[in-house]
């Protein structure tokens, strides 16, 4: 098949050849490798006559639209594109269902899913299956293994191998990191070659072959072999097009990707990034018109058939655009002038009317270049955006330091400022890369405090990575090895003259160091001494340039041709090219070295994008762990046969497959199972007969038992453990339920687990019921609340949160007398001050709205129309003169948005059930209770007082100073919810790395709160945490020393932050303690005096608050300018008992929906795998949370407080049972071998055990044979 397709392709190519002029250094270009696409890929599609259905692999959209568009797809019968992808539901019966994809395995269950899906809907669907480039025999297994290789009508393979972005540039588009793993390389070099042979057959053969560096080598070994095939021999008989080809290994310079490009498409791809020769930007009101102008340039794109993000729009990029072209290889310094002289030469200049005609004539492409300039002074205005900041230009600066050398081996203030400023992390990895490779490897006290610092910052999932970027070169400790030295970037850098010292002329470059502004390109400065004077007379430069140089036979430096036209020479990039190297080389083929080159290409890359392709190889493994669960539900969800799914982690579990794939297959598993039980019994009689014979042996001849000794211990060790004592008994007792028994070698233990409680409870609902009393005090307020209670039934009578979660308000109103008005002032703590008789039973909260005149409302404060009352009971004010809309919107907005808030509770449901939650744009516009993260069941507290300047006495018992009453009175209320326990640290003669700052009229000093979090790292170091596995709460006490005293945080809008603190999310917070400005020596005052007064413990409560998401009851909640019309009562250190009651709401319901999902995932992962093993103790985990559940559903329904938290201990306990039963390692003792595949495992590792023991009985009867003689007929010792 693959020769048919060679010999199609040849065909076609000679076609085109025929039918087109002759070649010349003009028109040699890359627009004949797409029209070759094309038309294999049209000529695949019209093998099957009918309508058509692609199912696009998504990595193959964005390069098959530089080749073709849906529209024209569509005149070869495509009625419909899916992705390949879990759950995609072909709509057509009627027409064929075409796969096209790469050869990757994990696309093997995705496949079996659709075909699967669709035969269930459809009667006789046909199936196609397209590899591109080409075919793979590991994934054709595995679509054995899901048994749908019968079910497709036929696989083919489509030999794209190359995608023209440009006349003179070509992409692989794969995203191959070299050097990264062994399969992936060898994978990649037979595809590169195969590649090469597909230019060939274009281009005609290329006979001058060079390369640079190790992977460069393999591939051109590889190369050499494809070549010596018949069909590439009939090559030979035509026109070379392509005379020399240079390959290039990416590991020989990986400086220059790790630099910042600075021509104008370089800037594009580092700033928006280029896919597939495409850029999107963001919609701008002057480029209305320049998608129509776009469209016109290109065909409509695959992709345009799923519109994209409605808010940005997408640009081609390539030499069909004529500004375009003059642009992209110039230095970013050089576009504006050329822009504006484009501009200029727009304009209409035309006096007589035949340059009038002319000018009308010209019409249309003055328009589409107005257009594009329009487009590109746009974009030009966005870059220089991005340059003209300051951290751009550091950026710039930094790298200019270690491409000259200069302290490039001490420590980059710049990148530990990065670093500390936690900037993205490739931008980070970048530079500390670039300072490694410009130095030939760091100090070994350098290399590992840039990789603490990292970690400390990023986290430790990254230590893998530094592993990988040590292993291919990037990030290194220095070497003492002479040989890497030699071949070291300083040495590089002179003997190539890298580093032009005059400045560039970035305006009219003469040198191609223009494109990096004095930094010359290691590779396309090797491409211009090739050229000229070539390489064999610098062999001794190029032999300190790491990697295998191989040199062309006889002169390397091409003779012209007959027809005296330039040498074409390809360069082929193995492992990605920068833009800005692409210019470079379209710069030397604009002077006078008598040669053109043409770039081919892995993949088009910058430092950032080749630096995250090496990060996805070590973080890939760790991700698939994470999500394999979810990987499950989805199977099981889509009915893929989970005994069938096989988690492939590419080279990972390489071996793993190759060794499933040459499994020993038994036609039958019965009869075999009887030989190998039958095997074992003989065995073990065998033994007890070798066993007797042993003894026997020693009884009669003592003098070689040192002989046989150990092999009696072997066989005996043996024996005994084969027929222990009850084996034995069972074997005598029970003889013939062993005979009917199902023998298997693997027993898989499943404890009794209460299946129907959990069915029964996994039909929970939670219908909640919130009781809402309308009460008014003067009697011409009655017919208004009236109608409001009736609006409230009517419109807002219940809110489905989810299927398990509904909430419903039940309203009543009646009259109160004043008596009762004024004992609620009287004593405003009363918890009992009004009852509520027809509360339901299920009643969890209940709320109180009082309608009060303007007269009353005047005590709450003027333009507030709510107030909100911290009694046990939510009580609500409302003054009844406002107008009935106005009452009952802000009355909603506060039952549903503040006291019980329902976003919270939908963002609970959905984060259980792995959904997506839309927020509810009513309720955000409107003060909300808002809990960042749900409630842990206990946190531990750690409280570090910083004190810089010690004075008094120093206490060993930190505990017994801090007493705290209001701290541990807020604690104490919390417990409801969840438990803290604090424990405390003084850190004494420790101080911020960072001096304050002073205000200008020299009143008091401040931090900026935007740089505070930065200085958490530094402090770390000095901090003791005490070991546990609960989630930690940091809280730093600064006190504040005598000579920065009053020290202030200020937020970014240079007012001073409430109660002088800060918090950092996922840490802990900061709060700066001030000793009054009176007290003018502090050494006398004690530590407990320091920390407790009451704003001290005030800050601390704020920042507990803020960090758990409680509402902090800010004196005033302003949903927007100029509203002010809902104030809460600030209860300084406890937490309001409805406050209380809607965290334990919310953690009740959160803890039970993921107990329920957690038990109901174990359940699954049970019924699909059946060599889960389940124990006692896992049992009892499990029927310990379930009877929890149960105790936590049955304490939902009392009334009271004590019911509530009775309710959310029980489910927190249930859901921490559940899930330590489902993480539980037993689970997995059993999980590596299969009953499909048991016997293929085991008669391959234990026949090769019976080997040695036969020997030995061998020897055994020989040495007891030998024993004996036979003298006259009787038997004697010899």
């Amino acid at each position: 098949l693959y020769n048919f397709w060679n010999k199609l392709l040849l065909s076609v190519c000679l076609i085109i050849m025929d039918t087109s002029a002759n070649f010349s250094s003009s028109n040699v270009s890359f627009s004949t490798v797409r029209e070759v696409s094309r038309k294999l890929l049209f000529s695949a599609l019209d093998k099957w006559s009918g309508s058509k259905t692609l199912v696009w692999d998504v990595d193959l959209m964005n390069p098959f639209n530089l080749i073709t568009g849906f529209k024209e797809l569509q005149d070869h019968q495509v009625v419909q594109m899916l992705l390949l992808r879990l759950g995609s539901v072909v709509s057509d019966p009627s027409s064929r269902i075409v796969f096209l994809m790469h050869p990757k395995v994990r696309y093997a269950a995705v496949v079996a899913d659709i075909v699967h899906s669709t035969l269930k809907q459809f009667d006789s669907p046909r199936f196609h299956l397209i590899f591109v480039p080409q075919r793979s025999v590991v994934c054709e297994h595995e679509l054995k293994r899901y048994d749908i290789i019968k079910k497709l009508s036929s696989i083919e393979q489509l030999p794209i191998y190359f995608y023209a972005w440009d006349d003179d540039l070509i992409s692989m588009e794969n995203e191959w990191f070299p050097h990264a793993t062994a399969s992936d390389d060898y994978n990649m070099i037979s595809m590169i070659s195969r590649g090469l042979i597909h230019l060939e057959e274009i281009y005609g053969p290329i006979n001058h072959i060079y390369c640079k560096g190790n992977m460069a080598k393999d591939i051109c070994d590889a190369w050499s072999l494809q070549r010596q095939t018949d069909s590439w021999r009939t090559l030979t008989a035509f026109d070379s097009f392509i005379d020399s080809i240079i390959i290039f290994d990416r590991s020989i310079d990986y400086v220059t990707p790790m630099v910042t490009q600075l021509t104008y498409e370089g800037l594009i791809d580092e700033i928006f990034g280029i896919k597939c020769a495409c850029v999107k930007i963001q919609k701008m009101e002057s480029l209305e018109d320049i998608e129509e102008v776009n469209k016109s340039h290109d065909s409509v794109g695959i992709l345009s058939t799923s519109s994209g993000s409605q808010d940005r729009m997408q640009i081609s990029l390539n030499s069909r655009q004529s500004l375009y072209s003059e642009l992209r290889d110039l230095n970013f310094h050089a576009v504006g002038s050329t822009l504006s002289k484009s501009i200029k030469e727009q304009r209409h200049t035309a006096n007589s009317v035949r340059e009038y005609k002319e000018f009308v004539k010209k019409l249309p492409t003055l328009q589409a270049s107005r257009s594009a300039a329009a487009l590109h002074t746009s974009v030009a205005e966005l870059i220089k955006e991005v340059i003209a900041s300051d951290e751009f230009s550091n950026t710039i600066s930094c790298e200019r330091e270690f491409l000259n050398c200069i302290e490039s081996n001490s420590l980059s203030a710049f990148i530990e400022q990065s670093i500390n400023k936690k900037e993205p992390i490739l931008k980070v990895l970048r530079l500390m890369c670039l300072q490694s490779l410009t130095n030939a490897g760091l100090k070994t006290k350098l290399y590992d405090q840039y990789r603490r610092e990292f970690l400390q910052s990023y986290g430790y999932q990254y230590l893998l990575l530094f592993v990988e970027l040590e292993k291919v070169g990037l990030f290194t400790k220095n070497s003492t090895d002479n040989r890497n030295q030699a071949s070291s970037y300083p040495n590089i850098r002179k003997l190539f003259d890298l580093i032009i010292d005059n400045h560039t002329n970035e305006l009219e470059p003469s040198d191609v160091s223009y494109v990096y502004s004095g930094y010359a390109p290691l590779i396309p400065r090797l491409c211009q001494q090739w050229a000229k004077p070539g390489w064999t007379e610098i062999m001794d430069n190029l032999s300190k340039v790491p990697g295998i140089t191989k040199l062309a036979a006889g002169d390397e430096r091409r003779i012209k041709s007959k027809n005296n036209r330039r040498n074409i020479v390809l360069v082929l990039f193995v492992g990605g090219v920068t833009s800005a190297e692409v210019s470079a080389l379209r710069f030397l083929s604009s002077q006078e070295t008598g040669c053109r080159f043409l770039v081919a290409t892995t993949s088009v890359t910058t430092g950032e994008r080749l630096l995250e392709r090496l990060a996805n190889y070590v973080c890939r493994f760790c991700y698939n762990i994470r999500t394999q669960h979810n990987t499950i539900n989805r199977f099981a969800k889509y009915k893929v046969d989970f005994q069938k799914v096989r988690f492939y982690m590419d080279d990972l579990n390489f071996a793993s497959r190759i060794s499933e794939n040459i499994a020993i297959e038994l036609p039958s598993e019965s009869w075999f199972e009887l030989l190998v039980r039958v095997g074992l019994y003989i065995s073990a009689a065998f033994q007890l007969v070798c066993l007797a014979v042993l003894f026997y042996s020693h009884c009669r001849s003592p003098a070689s038992s040192n002989y046989v000794s150990w092999f009696s211990v072997l066989f005996l060790f043996q024996t005994v453990v084969h027929f222990r004592p009850h084996r034995l008994q069972a074997i005598v007792q029970q003889p013939r339920e062993l005979r009917t028994r199902k023998c298997s070698t693997t027993e898989v233990y499943r404890a009794d687990l209460p299946y129907d409680e959990i069915h029964n409870l996994s039909k929970i609902t939670f219908d909640l019921s919130i009781f809402v009393d309308l009460v008014w005090v003067d009697l011409s307020a009655k017919s208004s609340i009236e109608r409001i209670r009736a609006r409230l039934e009517e419109e807002y009578n219940s809110t489905r949160i989810s299927d398990k979660l509904l909430l419903t308000y039940k309203y009543n109103a009646r009259k109160i007398d004043n008596d009762e008005l004024d004992k609620f002032f009287g004593d405003g703590n009363s918890s009992n001050l009004f009852s509520v008789e027809s509360a339901s039973a299920d009643l969890l909260g209940s709320v109180r709205v009082i309608f009060v005149s303007d007269k009353i409302a005047q005590l709450f404060g003027d333009q507030v129309d709510l107030f909100l009352g911290c009694h046990q009971q939510a009580t609500l004010f409302v003054r009844v003169q406002l107008a009935e809309e106005e009452i009952l919107k802000k009355l909603t907005h506060t039952l549903r948005g503040v006291l019980f808030n329902e976003q919270r509770l939908k963002w609970i449901v959905a984060k259980a059930f792995h959904r997506s939650v839309e927020q509810d744009d009513n309720l955000g516009k409107f003060p909300t209770l808002t809990v960042v993260n749900p409630l842990r069941n206990e946190y531990a507290l750690e409280l570090f007082i910083v004190e810089p300047t010690p004075s008094g006495p120093v206490h060993g018992d930190t505990n017994a100073e801090l007493e705290m009453p209001l701290l541990n009175t807020f604690l104490s209320r919390l417990s409801l919810v969840t438990k803290v326990s604090m424990n405390s640290q003084v850190l004494y003669g420790i101080d911020f790395p960072v001096l304050p700052e002073r205000d200008p009229r020299g009143t008091y000093f401040y931090y900026d709160s935007s740089r505070l979090p930065y200085l958490i790292n530094p402090m770390e170091s000095f901090m003791g945490s005490y070991v546990t596995t609960l989630p930690v709460i940091h809280l730093l006490v600064y006190l504040t020393p005598d000579v920065h005293r009053p020290l202030y945080i200020m937020d970014p809008s240079g007012m001073q932050s409430l109660y002088n603190s800060f918090v950092v999310a996922g840490w802990g917070g900061v709060t700066v303690v001030n000793t009054p400005i009176e007290v003018e020596d502090t050494s006398k005052l004690s530590l407990s005096y320091k920390l407790n007064t009451t704003d001290n413990q005030l800050a601390l409560i704020a920042l507990l608050r803020q960090y758990l998401g409680i509402d902090d009851s800010t004196t005033t909640a302003s949903p927007g300018p100029g509203q002010d019309w809902l104030r809460l009562k600030r209860r300084q250190a406890a937490l309001c008992p409805w406050q209380l009651q809607t965290l334990a709401l919310q953690t009740w319901v959160d803890s039970t929906l993921d107990a329920l999902v957690t038990v109901g995932s174990l359940l699954r992962l049970l019924e699909r795998i059946s060599n889960i093993v389940i124990d006692d103790h896992v049992a009892d985990s499990i029927a310990k949370g379930v009877a929890q559940l149960s105790a936590s559903v049955e304490a939902s329904g009392r009334r009271g407080r004590d019911g509530l938290a009775e309710a959310v201990a029980s489910s927190c306990r249930a859901a921490g049972a559940f899930e330590a039963a489902f993480f539980d390692h037993s689970l997995l003792s059993l999980l590596y071998f299969p009953d499909d595949q048991k016997y293929a495992i085991y008669t391959p590792l234990f026949l090769p055990l019976s080997l040695p023991v036969l020997v030995s009985v061998r020897q055994i009867l020989s040495h007891y044979c030998r024993s004996y003689v036979s003298v006259g007929g009787k038997v004697e010792k010899e």
